[in-house]
């Protein structure tokens, strides 16, 4: 079953900024061990305008089947180098 995790990007500059999250990216919970990481199914292409923050709603697969399926859990994602903001987790279909 597909879950959707809401990834917030900030753009703190004074220039529109393109970005992508790439399928594959993967989601980690906060807490290790209570709920299955994600993985993106599909890569997501946006655009943020100038000193704001958009919401972009990614399509995931649980990669951990031992585990539970997270929902609402607090997630960290995979990227070096990029300021992570605030995730939540959404039941999909």
């Amino acid at each position: 079953m597909p879950y959707w995790i809401a990834v917030e990007v900030e753009n703190p500059t004074e220039a529109p900024k393109s970005f992508t999250i790439p399928a594959g990216r993967v989601f980690m919970p906060k807490t290790l061990g209570k709920s299955q990481s994600l993985v993106a199914v599909n890569s997501v292409n946006g655009t943020v305008s100038p000193k704001s923050i958009n919401t972009v709603y990614v399509p995931t697969e649980c990669i951990d089947p031992p585990l539970p399926p997270p929902a609402n859990v607090p997630m960290s994602v995979t990227v070096f180098g990029q300021k992570q903001r605030r995730q939540r987790t959404f039941r999909g279909r």
